[in-house]
């Protein structure tokens, strides 16, 4: 019997040893992870040819290659919604709009614009029944349209104003409830 017990204390002492040696080996080769993925990565921005606001935003532009001419704020202060009280139904109303502008340093000679993105649902006094899918605008004393710009991102609206209109005039357009067959808009 004595064999039987002296046995079973060598295996133990024995298994014992090789775990603690696998122990110190396996810990002693144990490198640190790396992560297999990446955060996502956050930043900000100034802007810097515009202000924004709530009627949208805007920048001084060479009148001829549409530039922008650094170092010229702007900031787009006011839109205003008037109506023609014209009678047509819902769909087919032509009203007016005014966009207020302030660009100090603008040259008004006429050989600077000033390129507006404006958000037309801004405007005081705006019917809430306007219908803006099927809506255009144009005319008034714009200083020309945006090449490319579609009259179906209205209500955002961009537009060129002229330089005079810089000091905070009022600059005019019509706005059409149904741009089906009008002619000279500012949108395509």
């Amino acid at each position: 019997m004595s064999a039987l017990v002296r046995r079973p204390a060598t295996w133990v002492v024995a298994l014992v040893a090789v775990l603690l040696t696998a122990s110190a080996l396996l810990g002693g080769a144990a490198r640190p992870t790396t992560a297999a993925w990446t955060n996502a990565g956050f930043g900000t921005a100034a802007v810097t040819t515009g202000t924004w606001s709530d009627f949208g935003t805007c920048r001084v532009v060479n009148a001829t290659s549409k530039a922008v001419v650094a170092g010229k704020p702007c900031t787009v202060t006011g839109i205003r919604w008037a109506s023609n009280r014209d009678g047509k139904p819902v769909g087919q109303r032509t009203d007016h709009l005014y966009v207020t502008v302030s660009a100090p340093t603008a040259s008004t000679g006429g050989n600077e614009l000033i390129e507006v993105t404006a958000n037309f649902a801004a405007a005081t006094d705006i019917p809430a029944t306007w219908v803006w899918s099927t809506s255009g605008y144009g005319g008034g004393n714009l200083a020309g349209s945006v090449a490319g710009w579609a009259c179906s991102n209205l209500p955002t609206a961009k537009l060129y104003a002229p330089g005079w209109a810089a000091g905070g005039a009022d600059v005019y357009l019509r706005l059409y409830e149904n741009r089906a067959g009008v002619t000279g808009l500012a949108c395509v």
